[in-house]
């Protein structure tokens, strides 16, 4: 009787909320990992990269986004990666101003990505759903892509992160591959009590334990999405079923 009750309290405080986060109608679908696959290159977040993956029809895709030391939003899977394979790994994890870092290409002919080529991108291809990971920082992120918040998927690493995003409107993604799996229910009821929605959407390991996420989904409508394979058959098992985006190099749509 006690439980019946808290449950229903629970359903109660969620739609007194007058939950309202925006929901992609075309999910499950894939996510192309940092920009996807180009000529067996990974990880590269480049502008051929970004356009293959377009081509190929995904329309979700992720880039890695960190800062250039003179503050400007730049594709970066790590900087010490991307040193190596701009032909600088003497640099190690250092940082570039952004004028080097556009004077750089990838393994000598792959164009980084900056800012101004994900608004163009986003532009030409009003479809496209932009996944960001490493930076969610809500200020940087308004500064640079106010326009874009109805289009972005943005993964926050923290529940100050997430409640920051969320209330700018933009659509967060909670990372819980910190274990913050394990505190869902106890976040969502804090963001709750502040005037916000539950949790609605995390993302996780490919191989993740579930069982807190499937206590959790008991009480509260929840997306997932998974990284990383290049399975075809794990992702026909598990796309639309434990997952709504599953990210990948190589899995075409």
């Amino acid at each position: 009787m006690v439980e019946r009750f808290f449950l229903t309290f629970l359903f109660f405080l969620y739609f007194m909320q007058g939950y309202s986060q925006r929901q992609f109608e075309d999910m499950p679908g894939l996510i192309a990992h940092a920009g996807g696959i180009i000529d067996g290159y990974e990880y590269t977040n480049c502008v051929e990269a970004l356009e293959s993956s377009l081509n190929d029809g995904y329309k979700y895709v992720e880039i890695d986004l960190l800062i250039s030391s003179d503050g400007y939003p730049v594709a970066v899977h790590d900087w010490e990666m991307f040193n190596e394979a701009t032909g600088f790994p003497e640099y190690g994890n250092e940082a570039l101003n952004y004028d080097e870092f556009v004077s750089r290409k990838l393994y000598g002919k792959y164009t980084p990505i900056t800012y101004r080529e994900i608004i163009y991108y986003l532009d030409k291809n009003p479809d496209w759903i932009l996944v960001t990971d490493k930076l969610d920082d809500v200020d940087v992120l308004n500064t640079y892509f106010a326009e874009y918040k109805d289009r972005m998927l943005v993964e926050a690493f923290s529940f100050d992160a997430y409640v920051k995003l969320t209330a700018a409107n933009f659509r967060a993604m909670f990372s819980s591959y910190v274990g913050h799996s394990h505190y869902l229910l106890a976040y969502s009821l804090e963001n709750m009590i502040r005037g916000g929605a539950p949790i609605d959407f995390v993302t996780l390991f490919i191989q993740p334990e579930l069982g807190d996420i499937q206590k959790y989904r008991c009480i509260f409508p929840l997306k997932i999405a998974a990284y990383t394979t290049d399975d075809d058959k794990y992702v026909d098992d598990h796309l639309g079923n434990e997952f709504d985006l599953i990210y990948t190099n190589k899995v075409t749509p």
